[in-house]
């Protein structure tokens, strides 16, 4: 039955403010009284909307499949090819091709999007526990801010490096802070 697998991404709209569903539109679900159309089958799933809880014991997915180009350091710096200059890195760069699907790496809320000149565009995740994670080099998003994604979901796509990134090619950026401060997303990635 369709309200028992989740969609990859759900609308801020269809989700209820305390992460559930109508009432009404559950019964009719459970039941099986009346077929739900397309907008109720989005409604009835939302039940996990909001109920993101990641912790230190789980491993997200790896956003895209490639080789890390820039790893994470905060405590000492990494070399940047393009810029031609060392500095600190609170994320990491992976390797990628344009056009690629780039994975949600945990259910999450969408916090925002947005662009920078360094990073593209950005998606930034709330994964629960005190944990965000930040896409970058994006392009084509498939949420906007409010949706809920499951582990695994399409945010979008990778994009053409920015001009801070030529040199490194087709990547993605990818930034993990629990409560507010980088930690190595390479602790947390399957």
């Amino acid at each position: 039955p369709a309200s028992t697998v989740a969609p990859a991404v759900v609308s801020a709209e269809a989700a209820q403010p305390d992460g559930g569903i109508e009432q009404s539109d559950a019964e009719e679900s459970a039941s099986g009284e009346s077929a739900p159309d397309e907008g109720q089958e989005a409604v009835s799933q939302t039940v996990l909307s909001n109920a993101v809880s990641f912790t230190e014991e789980n491993l997200l997915l790896w956003p895209v499949q490639g080789e890390v180009l820039i790893e994470f350091s905060m405590d000492a710096t990494t070399y940047f090819p393009t810029l031609d200059q060392y500095k600190y890195n609170p994320g990491m760069v992976i390797q990628s091709e344009e056009g690629i699907p780039v994975y949600a790496g945990a259910d999450a809320n969408v916090l925002e999007t947005g662009s920078t000149d360094e990073l593209g565009t950005t998606v930034t995740l709330d994964i629960g526990g005190g944990y965000q994670v930040l896409y970058g080099q994006l392009k084509d998003l498939t949420v906007e801010p409010g949706d809920y994604i499951a582990a695994g979901g399409v945010l979008g796509y990778v994009a053409a490096p920015t001009k801070y990134y030529s040199l490194e090619g087709d990547n993605v950026y990818m930034e993990v802070t629990r409560d507010g401060e980088s930690v190595d997303p390479l602790n947390y990635l399957e």
